[in-house]
């Protein structure tokens, strides 16, 4: 009976590929929760605020990079096409670092005196590279699962987490306070890419003599509306979920940046990646199912029930013992970190079960009627955080009532996308 129901399972390419990425999502998160605890007894709490700011600032930043170029990578029929977008991709990326070397070479002082982070310091100039990086990175991401190799997707990112946090630890253990959390990011990126470039060289240099100046021009033409449409969207919405980062140690003190982040790393890393896992075997078949007209909407809400049932009890303890749990596996100074965490999960519950399907938006075309929804969320939670701030000088206030807009907007976004998908 075992056997049937194994065979039967596995032999369900959706479940067999989603299987294969969560299983590198896993053993990746398995390194990083491992490290975290290590990592917030080793560095100061001020210090980890400005890492959470630095990775903040390179993960808006790096969506604008790619001009979200690389979505698309997954569109075309033609493999000629699909090797243009992944050039295009990352010379976008290489562009838009330089253009941001420039800013931070104008007006670094400027930017490091707003965000109260003088102690980035050098390590802001830093940021250009990790923008690149990442744009990188997230180019060959779509590249291999075009070319289904969820395998190696898997590893590449275990390949990052082990460097990345590894680093972290070793930097930490020497006292590097200053020059540890964030050079380990960057070797993280730097190892994950190097194994990508291997898996990838085959597939990309059997195509490669047919990328062309006149191609890639082309190519990024055919496709500007996701570099209109999708790219302002991706980047508000990036942009509102990182508000907290941006302006909690402006309003508080860097150390409630320490706080929230970790609060909403502990969270939404786990429960992230696999929603990233679910999203990229979710992409390939929801294109083949729109291309087909075979079942969208029913897909749709089958993988909105699965990921509820996998979320729903996990966050159901966290909601009740977050505090405790913070102080036990964190350290007694981050207790804080853990009331954040339960202000946070109705928000964080209902975000990360649409996450996974938000590219819907990318497949149906729904890109020019969808640009008022990250605006909207973004001007609304910008001032709810302000008016925690203004009026009540409270930071619990300032969260709460920016996990309540971000809650009652997820709502909202569920039902659009179950509305388009039986359109």
């Amino acid at each position: 009976m075992f056997n049937n129901w194994k065979n039967k399972l596995f032999g369900n390419e959706f479940f067999r590929n989603v299987f294969t990425l969560f299983t590198g999502s896993v053993i990746a998160q398995i390194i990083v929760f491992a490290a975290t605890p290590i990592i917030t007894r080793l560095y100061p709490v001020e210090v980890f605020g400005v890492f959470v700011l630095y990775s903040s600032l390179v993960g808006i930043t790096s969506i604008i990079a790619t001009m979200r170029y690389e979505l698309a990578i997954m569109l075309p029929e033609d493999e000629t096409d699909a090797a243009n977008l992944f050039f295009v991709s990352l010379i976008t990326s290489l562009c838009m670092s330089l253009f941001v070397a420039v800013l931070l070479f104008l007006f670094a002082p400027a930017i490091l005196n707003f965000f109260q982070a003088q102690k980035l310091d050098v390590w802001v100039y830093t940021l250009p590279v990790a923008i690149f990086l990442s744009g990188v990175n997230q180019s060959f991401i779509y590249w291999n699962n075009r070319h289904k190799m969820y395998r190696q997707i898997s590893v590449a990112g275990i390949y990052k987490s082990t460097t990345g946090s590894g680093m972290q630890i070793a930097f930490g253990a020497l006292r590097w306070y200053n020059a540890g959390l964030i050079p380990g990011m960057i070797l993280g990126l730097v190892a994950t890419i190097i194994y990508q470039i291997k898996i990838s060289f085959k597939s990309l240099n059997k195509i490669s003599k047919q990328v062309s100046r006149k191609k890639l021009w082309e190519i990024a033409h055919r496709y500007k509306q996701i570099p209109i449409f999708t790219t302002t969207t991706d980047a508000l919405n990036t942009f509102s979920n990182q508000l907290p980062v941006l302006l909690l140690g402006k309003f508080y003190g860097i150390s409630m940046t320490s706080f929230y982040g970790l609060a909403n790393r502990i969270v939404t890393t786990p429960a992230g990646l696999i929603g990233q896992s679910v999203a990229q075997v979710f992409f390939q078949k929801a294109v083949e199912k729109n291309v087909n007209k075979d079942g969208l909407y029913e897909f749709v809400k089958k993988t909105y029930f699965s990921l509820f049932k996998l979320y729903v009890i996990p966050f159901t303890v966290l909601f009740f013992f977050a505090p405790q749990i913070f102080k036990i596996v964190f350290g007694d100074h981050w207790t804080l970190a853990g009331k954040f965490t339960q202000i946070m999960l109705p928000w964080l519950f209902v975000n990360l079960i649409n996450s996974p399907l938000s590219d819907l938006i990318n497949i149906l075309h729904k890109q020019r009627q969808f640009i008022f929804y990250p605006v909207t969320l973004t001007i609304v939670r910008f001032f709810a955080l302000y008016a925690g701030y203004f009026y009540f000088n409270d930071v619990f206030v300032s969260v709460g009532l920016f996990s309540f807009t971000g809650f009652v907007f997820n709502l909202f976004f569920m039902y659009y996308l179950l509305r388009i998908s039986k359109i």
